[in-house]
């Protein structure tokens, strides 16, 4: 639950800095990070397909992070910003993963959903005022 909550927190920071178009299509990437944490800690095979689109969606990643630095009309948020959408992108994609581990363990994916929420919302009602002063 610690993981879907820090996606949220980084989102909420990360989106107040970028544009929405950049937020949408950095989450896009959450497929991507998704198997290779996958293969990293559960040990899954990547086909060469997956592998393949893994490239090509590491690429697309990689220029819209660093778009801002060399954009001069169109805006695209800011470096910062996009940086801490993937952060949440990140976390959203080892909360998946992790949620797999405790499914195969016997626990349902309602369950974990619901710890998950009420978790992120006792935490957020904590630190909301904190991201408040941090978002304006």
């Amino acid at each position: 639950t610690i993981f879907s909550s820090l996606n949220i927190l980084f989102y909420a920071i990360g989106i107040a800095r970028t544009t929405v178009d950049s937020g949408v299509i950095l989450y896009c990437d959450v497929p991507l990070i998704t198997v290779i944490i996958s293969y990293l800690f559960l040990h899954e095979r990547i086909g060469k397909l997956k592998i393949s689109g893994i490239l090509v969606g590491f690429l697309g990643i990689v220029l819209i992070v660093i778009l801002p630095i060399f954009e001069k009309g169109i805006k695209t948020g800011d470096l910062a910003g996009n940086l801490l959408i993937l952060i949440a992108t990140f976390m959203w994609a080892i909360y998946g993963v992790t949620s797999k581990k405790i499914v195969e363990k016997g626990y349902s994916p309602i369950s974990i959903t619901a710890v998950s929420s009420i978790v992120s919302t006792v935490l957020f009602f904590i630190i909301a005022p904190f991201v408040a002063k941090i978002i304006s």
